[in-house]
């Protein structure tokens, strides 16, 4: 025995030939395959079309595409969501709704998998190290379940992960360009599927080029000035492509007003009475009763009728609400800062505020109890920003801004978890960078490692 542990322990730790063992990474994909049939048998699925935009309006394209005849296309959220299902629009047009839901099933798995492998593929250190990362991505499977449905959060995964993969590619070659366009394209795609984080090419290239003026002779300057063009190139394209579809009349602009309007002012009553209630903020969830949904809706209502909502009118009654209750309004965002990370499927939060059976609501228990240190976890970046100090934020921005991004966003307007999903590839990222005993992590001492100069870890 003692010998078989010693074998074990000197397979963990050593950093091999850098490759990961063929057997390891089928076994990471059957996972998610196991994964998604469980939520399937289970009937733990988020809601099969969305919120009804995305797949409508890749139906219409589709059916713009496939007969040439005029259609109503209309980009009510992010405009690329709907040009990412348009595979599946395909399908919805031609054998309709049911067989569109299960090729978008099958569409989104096999591309948040394969974004799973390419990220621990690039970022694999030594075989303990990889072990690490493989975990932490099936530790909240958030990717596979949001696979089972038509939403914006599968496509959001994978372009974060090209983020991270492609920064990696242009810290040990930054002279490839080919990096600097697969960066670029991922933060446009980021972007246009959350506009919440179109800033973040904006606040990523102003980051590295304040870095280039105060450091022209540092080691990372050629880094930082493809870091800035990145940035810029993803924003600037962002800007063009929302100036163009309001142009054309393809965005319906009333709706969005109205709904970051809503959103902001639901922000200010969520966990404000009842600070515990994680279920998700509406009626069908918490009932018609509830003292924060009871504010919100005297707060709309204070807005006028549904049509005359403003984003200023909105910003001038959060302002009101700041300075009339500034403690309560910090705690308000301290919570939803706290909870975003709380990844908890609504039936099973359902399960605990119903009348489920003993063994659902022992189910859901442990299911609170793992996802509360998961919130503690997604708390990593920042922690590992302190470690490696403020001169390196503006040479690894494309790891941690977006998730920052997110983070402040629910902080500021309605919370639930799925909004910080895109937060998990950084959380995931310097988890494993943290933990101690791991050695070197982007050392350079491995070929599959990509930082040829620094450990990031440190």
């Amino acid at each position: 025995m003692r010998t078989m542990l010693r074998r074990a322990d000197s397979l963990l730790n050593s950093r091999g030939d850098g490759l990961i063992p063929t057997w390891w990474l089928v076994v990471f994909v059957l996972t998610h395959g196991l994964i998604a049939a469980a939520l399937l048998t289970v009937h733990i699925l988020p809601k099969p079309f969305g919120d009804g935009d995305y797949w409508t309006t890749a139906v219409a394209i589709a059916r713009w595409l496939c007969t040439g005849r005029a259609a109503s296309i209309e980009f009510v959220k992010g405009p690329m969501t709907p040009i990412y299902y348009l595979p599946v629009g395909v399908v919805g047009f031609l054998f309709g709704k049911a067989w569109m839901l299960w090729s978008a099933r099958v569409y989104n798995l096999v591309l948040v998998t394969l974004s799973s492998v390419l990220l621990v593929k690039v970022f694999a250190g030594s075989r303990r190290h990889t072990l690490v990362l493989m975990a932490l991505v099936l530790a909240v499977p958030a990717q596979v379940y949001y696979s089972m449905g038509i939403l914006a959060e599968p496509p959001t995964y994978t372009a974060v992960c090209l983020c991270a993969i492609g920064w990696a590619g242009l810290v040990r070659f930054p002279m490839k360009r080919k990096y600097v366009l697969l960066l670029s394209a991922a933060m446009f795609c980021l972007g246009g599927l959350r506009p919440n984080l179109i800033p973040v090419g904006l606040v990523g290239a102003v980051l590295s080029l304040v870095a280039l003026v105060l450091g022209r002779n540092s080691e990372n300057h050629l880094l930082h000035r493809r870091l800035v063009v990145s940035g810029a190139a993803a924003f600037l394209g962002l800007v063009l492509l929302s100036t163009g579809l309001r142009a054309t009349g393809l965005v319906n602009e009333s709706f969005t007003r109205r709904e970051v309007a809503r959103a902001l002012v639901a922000g200010r009553y969520q966990f404000r009475a009842r600070w515990w209630d994680l279920r998700f903020f509406d009626e069908g969830a918490r009932g018609e009763n509830d003292p924060d949904l009871l504010a919100y809706r005297r707060a709309l209502a204070s807005m006028g009728r549904r049509q005359e909502w403003t984003v200023g009118g909105a910003t001038q009654l959060v302002l009101s609400d700041l300075r009339a209750h500034p403690v309560t309004f910090l705690r308000v965002s301290a919570l939803k800062a706290l909870y975003s990370g709380m990844w908890v499927p609504l039936r099973v939060w359902g399960w605990i505020f119903g009348d489920a059976p003993p063994t659902k609501v022992v189910i859901a228990g442990l299911a609170v109890i793992w996802c509360s240190l998961w919130a503690l976890l997604c708390w990593a970046p920042l922690v590992w920003l302190c470690r490696r100090g403020v001169s390196n934020l503006a040479t690894t921005w494309p790891i941690w801004l977006p998730w920052a991004g997110v983070l402040a966003f629910v902080m500021l307007f309605g919370m639930e978890p799925r909004y910080v999903f895109p937060g998990k590839v950084a959380v995931v990222l310097c988890v494993s960078w943290l933990v101690p005993s791991l050695g070197p992590v982007l050392s350079g001492e491995h070929p599959t490692l990509l930082d040829s100069s620094q450990d990031l870890g440190k």
